[in-house]
C-alpha cells in the first residue's frame, strides 16, 4: 500500500514538473518569438536605411558621370578649335617667311629697316608666339581630358557596384518568409582549414568581404564625387580660358596683318613717287 502511495506521489510530482516545463517552454517560445521579431524589425530597418543611402549615392554618381561627360565633350570641342586655329596659322606664317626672304634681295640702297620690315617681323613674332600659346593650351586640354577619363572610369566602376549592391539589397528587403514545407535554402559551408566559405553542391559561395570600413563606404564615394566635381570645374575654367585665347589670337593676328598691309601700301606709294 505504501508503495502504491509513493507511486501516486511520484506521479503527481512528475505531473507538476511536466506542467512547469510546459509553461517554461511556452514562455521561452514566446520570448524567443518576440526576440526574433525585434531582431527582424531591426535588421529590416537597417537594410531599409542601407537601401536609401545606396540609392542616394547612386543618384549622385549618375549626376556626376553625366556632368563629367558633358564637360569632356565641351572641352574636346574647344581642343578641336585650338587645333584648327593652330593649323590656320601655318599659311600666314609661311607667307610672312616668304616675304621676309624676298626682301633680302633688295638693293643695298633700299635694304633699310623700314616700316614694312618692322611690320613683317612684328607680325611674324606675333604668329610664332600665338602658335606657342595655342600648342600649350592644346596640350593642357589633352592632359586634362586624359585625367577626366580616369576619373570617369572610377565613377563608372563605383556606380556599377552601387547599382548591383542596391539591386541585391532591394531583393533582400523584399524577401518573404519561406514556409517549412518549402525546399530548404542552401547553406553556407565553411571549408576545413580555409578562412573562406567553400562552394558545395548544396551551398552558396560567400563573397569575400571588402576591407573598407562601413563608415568609410560613404566617405570614399563622397571623395570620388568631390574629385569628379573638381575635374569638371577645372574643365569649365579651361574652356573659358582657351576660348578667350582663340579670340585674342585671331584679333591680334588680324591687327598685325592690317598693320603690315598699311605699311606695304605706304611703302609702295612712296617708292612709286620717288621713282617718278
Amino acid at each position: 500500500q505504501e508503495s502504491s502511495l509513493q507511486l501516486v506521489r511520484n506521479a503527481g510530482q512528475a505531473a507538476v514538473q511536466s506542467n512547469a516545463l510546459r509553461e517554461a517552454a511556452g514562455f521561452n517560445k514566446a520570448a524567443s518569438a518576440r526576440t526574433v521579431e525585434r531582431n527582424a524589425s531591426k535588421v529590416e530597418a537597417m537594410l531599409q536605411k542601407k537601401v536609401e543611402q545606396t540609392s542616394d549615392l547612386k543618384q549622385q554618381l549618375e549626376a556626376a558621370l553625366a556632368n563629367l561627360q558633358r564637360e569632356m565633350s565641351l572641352l574636346t570641342r574647344v581642343r578641336t578649335n585650338l587645333d584648327q586655329t593652330l593649323n590656320d596659322r601655318e599659311a600666314p606664317l609661311a607667307i610672312l617667311k616668304k616675304r621676309l626672304g624676298v626682301r633680302t634681295y633688295r638693293p643695298t640702297r633700299e635694304g633699310l629697316d623700314d616700316a614694312v620690315e618692322k611690320a613683317l617681323w612684328q607680325e611674324h613674332d606675333d604668329l610664332v608666339a600665338s602658335c606657342d600659346r595655342l600648342q600649350t593650351a592644346a596640350d593642357q586640354a589633352a592632359a586634362h581630358l586624359q585625367a577626366m577619363q580616369g576619373v570617369q572610369r572610377q565613377v563608372q566602376l563605383d556606380l556599377h557596384d552601387k547599382t548591383n549592391g542596391l539591386r541585391l539589397d532591394q531583393s533582400c528587403l523584399g524577401t518573404q518568409f519561406v514556409p517549412e514545407s518549402a525546399p530548404p535554402m542552401p547553406k553556407l559551408v565553411k571549408a576545413v582549414g580555409s578562412p573562406r566559405f567553400a562552394a558545395a553542391s548544396d551551398a552558396i559561395t560567400a563573397v569575400p568581404r571588402s576591407p573598407t570600413h562601413p563608415q568609410d563606404w560613404r566617405l570614399d564615394t563622397h571623395a570620388l564625387l568631390a574629385k569628379a566635381e573638381d575635374h569638371s570645374s577645372h574643365a569649365r575654367t579651361l574652356q573659358h580660358q582657351f576660348s578667350e585665347l582663340i579670340r585674342d589670337v585671331l584679333a591680334c593676328n588680324q591687327t598685325h596683318n592690317d598693320r603690315t598691309r598699311r605699311a606695304f601700301g605706304n611703302k609702295l606709294q612712296k617708292t612709286e613717287q620717288l621713282r617718278q
